[in-house]
């Protein structure tokens, strides 16, 4: 049997309330650990709260709070400390995409995306860093993406800000990993979330077929962080698109999107 590390551990999970980040708040849930959710929809929130404290009997807090506004992870540390909670693992996953055809029209909500993707992401993981130190026991697991490793026509700045996570991610795990604290990226593909709706970004019906599960993501992210693995691409398709983008030019690649997002995907 599996040595349960998350049992009656308080975890932090963003963007909780939909996608990757329910399924990872309910896959820990499921391994007995308390959890704090974070996410905009308070109601949401409420709902998955009674969901998970009714079904697996652990504690579950929420924060609804926008992280693409400044000083939030602020927030969301002074909400821990009052309420007297000792966060062991983070799960940074909050995130959404701008087209790139609207970057250039609302640089202001460029700047709000960032907030979420790279600085509260950057901000929660050091703000928890300390006190995981101090008990010299410690998890992080930031949700980046496979477009970190393979450019992007479609999305530049999320294309960037991705590829941020991974580089900070893997310095974070060089530095702790010796010291008791598990640090992982993951980068999955394309799951079957609502995160295209929501980002506007129009999906072919024939291409969403092929689209991953949100909860095997979930479930194969907990498991590389309990192992202390560095980076873990979820899913074999995935694995042959970073490989390709090992072997393949980056220009070859980001002007044939170009030239099929042009067709399939409205700006």
């Amino acid at each position: 049997m599996k040595e349960n590390r998350f049992i009656n551990r308080w975890a932090l999970v963003t963007g909780a309330s939909s996608g990757i980040g329910r399924e990872i708040a309910i896959e820990l849930a499921r391994k007995q650990a308390n959890l704090v959710l974070v996410s905009r929809t308070e109601s949401v929130l409420e709902a998955l709260q009674q969901q998970l404290q009714e079904q697996f009997q652990v504690r579950v807090l929420f924060i609804p709070i926008d992280l693409s506004k400044p000083n939030t992870a602020g927030e969301i540390q002074k909400f821990c400390d009052d309420q007297g909670i000792s966060i062991t693992i983070v799960v940074n996953n909050a995130g959404y995409a701008l087209k790139t055809a609207d970057e250039i029209k609302k640089p202001e909500q460029v700047c709000g995306m960032l907030e979420v993707l790279v600085c509260n992401l950057t901000e929660l993981s050091l703000r928890f860093l300390p006190g995981m130190m101090l008990k010299g026991e410690g998890y992080i697991l930031n949700i980046s993406s496979i477009v970190a490793y393979i450019p992007v026509a479609s999305t530049l700045t999320y294309h960037a800000a991705k590829a941020y996570v991974l580089a900070f991610t893997k310095a974070l795990h060089w530095e702790y990993a010796k010291k008791g604290i598990h640090i992982t990226c993951s980068l999955p593909g394309a799951t079957k979330t609502g995160f295209s709706k929501a980002s506007d970004l129009y999906v072919p019906e024939q291409l969403w077929k092929t689209y991953g599960s949100a909860e095997s993501v979930a479930k194969v992210s907990i498991e590389a962080m309990a192992k202390n693995q560095c980076v873990v691409i979820p899913g074999w398709n995935n694995r042959l698109l970073y490989w390709l983008s090992r072997i393949l030019p980056h220009y070859w690649i980001y002007t044939c999107q170009k030239k099929y997002w042009s067709h399939y995907r409205p700006s």
